[in-house]
């Protein structure tokens, strides 16, 4: 972890962090909390949680043909960008499921950033290599020069604002200010649903960073707290509900791949299940009748016939429901005209997202 200093002498814990497997990379460890989680989810929800992401990893591609070989390669537009531009993209097998999912900047006209989960950098990597035959581009892992940190909630512009002396970057945007004492990459992020930026000062700079956010209002948020929200807003996660098996429709990508952008690897399938409807499960949540944590792949049964529906990927203890929550894929088929189901001998019912207050 970049953010070593934390596990080392964290200057306002009183007692060593506790670190935990996360599901994007479980042989990379995560803080599970900083404090009360309850405070920490509250942050995401009304204020503004401050989330280590500095362990995310960085490939970055150059070149006179970079960006024609990224165009035909990756699901969402590359030569439409501008530099200083960018957007969220996948690299998709050529059965159209997802290897890799990724931040794509193009921080100038021959040269493009894609920005990974943790242990992800390698990978990418190798499979850019095997497409690569006389064109000159050139592939290389920067994970070691980044180390960025995350601002997420309802108050995390007013809070990134404070560190930037008002300045923000645009939608779509990235851009370079000055903050703490030196300068940081900044770019607004998608986080499940909420306000969010990346502030990148590389590993140089990411305890300022992290102080100063803290002072300008910010609260450190664990991975608990974390998984908590992102379950209960429905949304999928890059090692636990996405990976080499799954096509992007089926996780609710769409916003990640183009379907006019012409040839890519993969877009023949996604256009066709685009076209004529061919997804055949989903993502999709179950309100557990307990609070007992399931393991992902735990199998989902529909409860009148015993037949199997699908799988699970994420549970959480859900303080929007009082109870069990979980992510699953289920075969749309299936589904229909189910009146419950049973997972592990408990009942559970479909949810639907985003989740109201429990009463």
């Amino acid at each position: 972890m970049k953010l070593s200093f934390l596990l080392s002498a964290p200057p306002d814990v009183s007692s060593p962090l506790e670190l935990g497997p996360r599901p994007e990379a479980s042989e990379i460890p995560a803080v599970r909390r900083f404090g009360d989680p309850a405070a920490e989810l509250a942050a995401l929800r009304h204020g503004a949680g401050l989330l280590d992401a500095s362990d995310g990893g960085r490939v970055v591609v150059e070149g006179a043909d970079a960006a024609t070989f990224l165009h035909r390669l990756l699901a969402n537009d590359v030569r439409g960008l501008a530099a200083g531009e960018g957007n969220e993209s996948l690299l998709l097998s050529p059965q159209g499921r997802v290897l890799a999912s990724m931040h794509l900047a193009r921080t100038a006209a021959a040269t493009f950033s894609l920005e990974l989960p943790p242990d992800r950098a390698p990978g990418l990597s190798r499979a850019l290599e095997a497409y690569l035959f006389a064109e000159d581009v050139c592939i290389s892992e920067r994970t070691e020069e980044t180390a960025p940190v995350l601002v997420a909630g309802p108050r995390a512009e007013e809070v990134v604002r404070t560190l930037s002396g008002g300045a923000l970057p645009s939608p779509g945007v990235h851009g370079r200010f000055a903050l703490a004492g030196g300068s940081a990459l900044i770019r607004r992020a998608p986080f499940f649903g909420a306000t969010a930026f990346v502030v990148d000062a590389g590993p140089g700079g990411v305890q300022a960073i992290w102080s100063a956010a803290q002072a300008a209002g910010a609260t450190p948020v664990g991975l608990d707290a974390r998984e908590v929200f992102r379950v209960e807003a429905g949304e999928p996660l890059f090692g636990a509900e996405i990976d080499e098996t799954v096509y992007p429709q089926e996780a609710g990508l769409e916003h990640a791949f183009a379907l006019d952008k012409g040839c890519y690897v993969g877009q023949e399938v996604v256009a066709k299940i685009d076209t004529y409807g061919g997804k055949n499960r989903a993502l999709v949540g179950w309100r557990l009748a307990d609070d007992t944590p399931r393991e992902k792949g735990t199998q989902v049964f529909r409860a009148e016939t015993m037949e199997a529906v699908g799988a699970l990927t994420s549970w959480v203890r859900s303080p929007r429901l009082g109870t069990g929550l979980a992510l699953g894929y289920a075969r749309l088929r299936a589904l229909g005209g189910a009146s419950g189901f049973r997972i592990e001998g408990t009942q559970a019912a479909l949810v639907s997202f985003p989740l109201g207050d429990s009463p």
